[in-house]
Order: structure tokens, then sequence, then C-alpha cells
């Protein structure tokens, strides 16, 4: 990540970017989720989660635009998919006893997320 302004610490257009991309990367998980769910490929999550995925890439949709477009009220939005995202990737998964399948993307979604949180 290049430096900000005062060569020390990111700028805003840095901090946009590593949002830009962590979303890019939850939404990529979640789509794999609903087509693993869809086609029922193992370990799938349970049909119950179908409207759940839908809604976070919805509102991932959402965020997206408002991040490209430069609106701070993307950084809020981006905050609400990262705790919707959360749900299926959050530090829980790790000891609920899952697929041990799953832990690649639970690690790597709750990093991403971790990522949305932060709002220049």
């Amino acid at each position: 990540m290049q430096a900000g302004r005062n060569g020390s610490e990111p700028g805003k257009k840095e901090w946009r970017t590593l949002s830009l991309a962590c979303l890019v990367a939850v939404l990529t998980l979640q789509t794999v989720m609903l087509a693993s769910l869809l086609t029922q490929t193992p370990p799938h999550p349970p049909l119950e989660l179908g409207p759940l995925f839908g809604a976070i890439l919805a509102l991932g949709g959402f965020t997206l635009v408002l991040l490209l477009f430069g609106w701070r009220s993307g950084y809020i939005a981006a905050g609400a998919s990262a705790l919707l995202a959360m749900i299926s990737y959050g530090p829980h998964k790790l000891f609920m006893g899952e697929d041990p399948a799953i832990l690649p993307a639970v690690v790597a979604g709750f990093l991403f997320a971790l990522g949305l949180l932060y709002v220049p």
C-alpha cells in the first residue's frame, strides 16, 4: 500500500481501495457458498441460509456502488455488510465443530470482514 500525502500513513484513497478489495472478496466467498448450496456440493450450508446469502449479496452490491462513487455512507454500508458476513465467517465458526473443509473460507472471510470494518 502506498503512503498517504504525508508519506507515513495511507490516505483515504488507499483505505477506500482496501474496503473495495475486502468487499469483493467477501462477495466472492458468499457467491461460492450460495453456489455450493444450490448445487448441494459438500460441505454446503443449510438450505435455510439461502435468503441470508441473497441479502448479503444485495447489500454488498449496494455498498460497492456507494464506495465506487465515493459516498461516505458507503463505509456505513460496508460495516453492515461485514456484520452480516460474520454470520457465515465469524470466529464462532472455529469452535462449532464445523467440517474442517470450510476453515480456510472461515478464516479468510473473517479477515476480509475485519478489513471492511475500518472507516478512515
